[in-house]
C-alpha cells in the first residue's frame, strides 16, 4: 500500500471514529452507521470548502484536520 493511500485510510478511520463518537454525545445511535455516512458525506460538494468535495483534501497534508474541524463545527451549527 502506498504511503498516500495509507495516510487517506487512517483519516478516513480517523474521522469515522469522530463521527461515531458525536453521535453517540449527541443521542441515539442505533441503526446509524458512521462509515457509511461519512463515506456519502466525502463525496459531495461542500459550500464550506468553496464547493470541493472533502475527498479532494483527505490525501493533502492538513487535509484530515480540516475536515475533522469541520466536522466538529457542523455539530455546534457554524459553518464558515
Amino acid at each position: 500500500m502506498s504511503d498516500k493511500l495509507a495516510r487517506t485510510e487512517m483519516a478516513i478511520d480517523a474521522l469515522v471514529t469522530q463521527v461515531q463518537t458525536m453521535v453517540s454525545e449527541s443521542g441515539d445511535e442505533t441503526s446509524f452507521d458512521a462509515r457509511e455516512w461519512l463515506l456519502d458525506w466525502l463525496e459531495r460538494p461542500l459550500p464550506a470548502l468553496g464547493g470541493q468535495r472533502p475527498t479532494e483534501l483527505l490525501s493533502s497534508k492538513d487535509g484530515p484536520e480540516v475536515l475533522s474541524t469541520l466536522l466538529a463545527q457542523s455539530r455546534g451549527g457554524v459553518f464558515s
